[in-house]
């Protein structure tokens, strides 16, 4: 692993995209501070508190639907889902899909061993030209992300990009399809 960017630094990549940003989940339960909040609300059957990142998000998202650019994720998830999982996958993507962000899920049913065409390494990926890798301890708690600048692992990361919202399906299409996300939503609104 090379030199961590710090988050300023990181941040600056969402204001200089021209065309597209992608991001490739992997992980099954990711430990963020600024989720301790939300998540402890959604435990608990409480209602969406506030959350300014979640908002700083959202109005990144909503700036990229007004100037033609897009915002991707895919989520690779191993199912019977974990808790995290109902909470991310319904609190977590809801407002973000509603803002205009495409939000593809990845299914891997019980018994069934990760897709052999994807990475288990979260990346974003802008304007298919700029790779930059994060990095998570083994309890998913973010570490940084890192710019990887060599041409053969952008070209796999296109590659990935494109299997992984080939393979995914479009976010409301899932939660159809599991009550317990469908409950999780009911909760909050």
């Amino acid at each position: 692993m090379s030199r961590l960017l710090p988050p300023d630094e990181f941040r600056r990549v969402f204001d200089t995209y021209k065309l597209s940003v992608f991001r490739l989940e992997t992980l099954q339960e990711y430990r963020e501070p600024d989720e301790t909040a939300m998540l402890a609300a959604f435990q608990s059957g409480q209602a969406w508190p506030p959350d300014p990142s979640k908002a700083e998000w959202l109005e990144a998202v909503r700036s990229a639907r007004r100037s033609g650019r897009s915002i991707q994720r895919a989520h690779v998830v191993q199912e019977p889902l974990s808790e995290y999982l109902v909470f991310e996958l319904s609190w977590g993507y809801a407002p973000n899909v509603s803002e205009g962000e495409d939000v593809r899920i990845v299914r891997v049913p019980p018994g069934n061993s990760w897709p052999e065409q994807l990475p288990q390494q979260d990346f974003w990926l802008f304007d298919a030209s700029q790779l930059y890798l994060q990095h998570y301890d083994d309890g998913g708690t973010w570490l940084g992300v890192e710019l990887d600048t060599e041409p053969s692992h952008i070209v796999a990361a296109c590659r990935w990009r494109e299997t992984a919202l080939h393979m995914g399906v479009p976010w409301l299409d899932y939660v159809s399809t599991q009550p317990q996300l469908v409950d999780a939503l009911r909760r909050a609104s």
